[in-house]
């Protein structure tokens, strides 16, 4: 039976027939076990804390989830897939977790989730910029990849794509790239290495000065300078910020001064007044005694 490779035919019929008999379930969890060893201790730490919704794009036979739910404890783990026979198996295999039917080149209308996971999935596109582009917009705020890296022989006609530093991009629309990591996996599932991205939703801070090996793009090198120029502003604001307290603290001071010198020239001038009453009495009573002797 001809199919093509990497079509939604094709990989029905590999959930149907041979993904287990290939080790594709173990190649799935060996692959979630690398993921879970390159992330960062902070990003653990704030799913858990923030019980962030996570969702494994491309999950096939769902084995990676309980790896995700143990990794992310507390947390709402889903796992979507474009083939209905993969999502059968894993409604099978593993019942206490929630799956959907869904393509991954069609984002549009579609969940959304704080943390999007795709491991080992995006080499299979031909046009993996979309497809990255595609997954990130399924994500509120942290994508994570895992890919083949510098695969420099094909381990599968499956690969349509080879990854490098030149062709991983640092910036897919509001995402912008955080953290990479490397291994070397010597394994019988995978020879080679596999890199982990992670992408974040529009950061506030901390972006890589490098990507395991120097990176000179143009986009990249349009990100530092807006961010360069954003921390010379900020640095600006908070100099004018402090200027205006200053200001504000010498106003301040020389307006007590000014109300202790009102209220000095007040008391002034209410004893002159009571003098000025004092002396009006006083030749009022020499007018009185003035009369009575005339």
């Amino acid at each position: 039976m001809n199919m093509e490779i990497n079509s939604m035919e094709y990989w029905n019929h590999r959930f149907e027939t041979d993904w287990n008999d290939f080790g594709g379930d173990q190649q799935t969890i060996f692959f979630a076990n690398i993921l879970c060893n390159l992330l960062p201790q902070w990003l653990i730490d704030e799913t858990i804390e923030n019980k962030y919704s996570v969702c494994d794009l491309g999950c096939a036979d769902g084995n990676a989830l309980p790896i995700w739910s143990n990794i992310f404890q507390n947390t709402a783990i889903c796992g979507e897939d474009f083939s209905e026979k993969a999502i059968q198996n894993a409604r099978k295999n593993y019942p206490e977790f929630m799956y959907l039917v869904s393509d991954i080149l069609q984002p549009d209308g579609k969940r959304q989730y704080d943390v999007v996971i795709s491991s080992n999935t995006v080499e299979h596109f031909k046009d993996t910029q979309e497809v990255l582009k595609n997954i990130c917009r399924r994500s509120k705020r942290y994508t994570l990849i895992l890919l083949p890296y510098r695969e420099e022989k094909s381990v599968t006609l499956e690969h349509e794509v080879k990854f490098y530093t030149s062709n991983i991009p640092q910036i897919i629309e509001q995402d912008i790239l955080i953290y990479a990591k490397t291994c070397l996996c010597h394994s019988q599932y995978y020879p080679g290495e596999q890199i982990l991205l992670i992408y974040r939703k529009n950061p506030k801070e901390g972006v890589l000065s490098n990507l395991v090996e120097y990176v000179d793009s143009d986009a990249y090198k349009d990100l530092r300078n807006r961010l360069d120029i954003s921390e010379q502003a900020k640095e600006v604001l908070e100099h004018a910020l402090e200027t205006v307290q200053k200001t504000s603290d010498t106003l301040e001071r020389e307006q007590k001064l000014v109300q202790e010198k009102n209220k000095i020239l007040e008391e002034e001038r209410t004893v002159l007044i009571q003098e000025r009453d004092t002396e009006q009495e006083k030749n009022k009573i020499l007018e009185e005694e003035k009369a009575a002797l005339l």
